[in-house]
């Protein structure tokens, strides 16, 4: 009825970086998908990052808990009533990261 469906899994690596001003780790956008499932490393630094309100906003980590985003479909279906968060990943001067992401 729907065709074939694609789950994606990724890992991203995010090494330290002395100067994070000079880096990106993952550059701003939306998710394509319907919902993206983040689980975040354990004593990872901050590097998901939302835009709200003209502004960056750093998303603390939570140990063992999921970030879920909303993605275009999911905005799409609910004619904007849900909208898909734009975000990005940046890097830390001290400390690693490590994502793991299914979409």
């Amino acid at each position: 009825m729907f065709g074939v469906a694609v789950q994606a899994v990724r890992m991203n690596y995010y090494p330290a970086c002395p100067r994070p001003d000079l880096v990106l780790g993952l550059s701003p956008h939306s998710d394509g998908s319907a919902l993206t499932f983040l689980q975040q490393g354990k004593g990872n630094s901050v590097g998901l990052q939302i835009w709200k309100d003209d502004t960056w906003i750093p998303v603390q980590p939570i140990p063992n808990a999921l970030v879920i985003n909303i993605g275009n479909i999911i905005e799409v279906l609910t004619n904007g009533r849900y909208k898909s968060v734009e975000h990005r990943a940046v890097t830390h001067k001290e400390k690693d990261r490590l994502s793991i992401v299914t979409f």
